[in-house]
């Protein structure tokens, strides 16, 4: 049934899915998430069940109703599985690929690390999956963790951007105030936004300082109206 799950209605796929993450059998789930020939909405939302494995979400992904699941989740055997299947997995469009990197971010290897890089370094790839793939980086904090998070965040696509300034949070350095500060001054709102958050949670005196320097623009009425919010609420969080 999981086979032909591509040649059947998605309320059908949605049920198979179903039926599996409750009886907790991932192998099916990884089979179906790794079948190139399956529908797209079967393997996304067979990954979508994978990331949600560990939580054992008493809710019906069908029915919306509660019932609570017997068996306990082992997250160390479906690692396990997974790990001759990405080769599988990561084969698809970029919906599966994202979900996959998310996933993989979980349960994944150092290997998997790999194709987080590909794709990050690839301009053509989804911007979807390349935002996946700073979000696994920064999660997995590999060795060269800092100089690719740098590199997105000058990248051309913006979403890519605020994703790199946003897992600023996650490998503080004194070296990321000067991406934040640029971001600040020479980027679109969305990213002046991302940066003040980031900036709101740093632990770095210099932080301090950057804030300190917009309250003052903000009191003299040179800070853009899209961000006049933000600079308050970034400031009041770290106590200017």
């Amino acid at each position: 049934l999981l086979r032909t799950a591509s040649d059947v209605l998605d309320p059908l796929a949605r049920r198979v899915v179903n039926a599996n993450y409750r009886l907790g059998n991932p192998a099916a789930l990884i089979n179906l998430a790794a079948d190139q020939q399956a529908a797209e909405f079967a393997r996304t939302d067979a990954l979508d069940a994978l990331a949600n494995w560990a939580s054992a979400e008493p809710i019906d992904r069908v029915t919306g109703e509660y019932r609570q699941l017997d068996q306990e989740r082992n997250t160390v055997a479906l690692a396990a599985q997974l790990q001759p299947r990405w080769d599988d997995i990561f084969q698809g469009p970029p919906a599966v690929q994202a979900l996959a990197l998310r996933v993989a971010s979980m349960f994944g290897s150092e290997r998997v690390l790999s194709y987080a890089r590909d794709f990050l370094a690839d301009e053509k790839a989804s911007w979807q999956v390349r935002v996946e793939s700073i979000r696994m980086i920064a999660a997995a904090q590999p060795h060269d963790a800092r100089e690719l998070l740098y590199t997105a965040a000058d990248d051309a696509q913006v979403q890519v951007r605020i994703a790199a300034l946003e897992s600023l949070r996650q490998i503080e350095t004194a070296d990321a105030l000067p991406l934040l500060k640029r971001a600040l001054d020479r980027g679109v709102v969305s990213e002046q936004q991302a940066a003040l958050a980031v900036l709101a949670e740093l632990t770095s005196p210099g932080a301090d300082a950057v804030l300190a320097e917009w309250l003052d623009r903000l009191a003299h009425g040179n800070v853009p109206v899209e961000i006049e919010v933000d600079v308050a609420e970034a400031a009041t969080q770290r106590g200017e």
